[in-house]
């Protein structure tokens, strides 16, 4: 795993795993339970698959959310719960996160067969802008993997996003 060669390779002390992909993320809070090292930031639909009672206790941070829940809501507790969190963390010692890994699930999108939320494409397209500008706001690397999302028009909505990531200069495609 990616954070894992970046503490063998002592490039960086502290991560955080901003999650949010419609399922709870089992398998980063599994493996990093109990390593006060990586902080995990779970935003998922708790009525749905996985229901893993034991890695949830893992999760640092919880944010529930469900298939009513408003475009508006959506972006508004994301950004309070993960600003708080990147923030609290610069009193610890060491202070902040060196790295964030990105779970940029797309099975929160309206009509996922799986996810069972119901965001609009440009909330989708609003929430990596809302994860990168935090990021870069904090001065803290970012890296985005992409996941979940069982439509057709996935792909091309993450491509959308990437694209505006890139137009507001939160990342560097390296074209014009």
């Amino acid at each position: 795993m990616a954070i894992c060669d970046l503490f063998d390779k002592k490039a960086i002390t502290n991560a955080i795993v901003v999650d949010v992909d419609a399922h709870q993320g089992n398998g980063h809070a599994r493996d990093f339970a109990n390593n006060e090292n990586v902080f995990v930031f779970d935003v998922f639909n708790p009525y749905v698959y996985p229901h893993d009672r034991e890695a949830r206790q893992f999760i640092n941070k919880a944010v529930h959310v469900n298939s009513h829940t408003t475009d508006t809501s959506y972006i508004s507790e994301l950004r309070k719960q993960l600003t708080q969190c990147l923030e609290n963390r610069q009193n610890l010692t060491p202070p902040g996160f060196d790295f964030i890994l990105y779970n940029a699930g797309t099975d929160c999108l309206f009509g996922d067969p799986l996810g069972a939320m119901n965001l609009s494409p440009q909330c989708i397209i609003s929430r990596d802008e809302v994860v990168f500008k935090l990021a870069r706001e904090k001065g803290i690397p970012i890296c985005m993997l992409t996941s979940g999302g069982y439509q057709k028009n996935n792909a091309h909505l993450i491509a959308k996003s990437i694209e505006n990531l890139h137009s507001k200069n939160l990342i560097n495609l390296g074209i014009n």
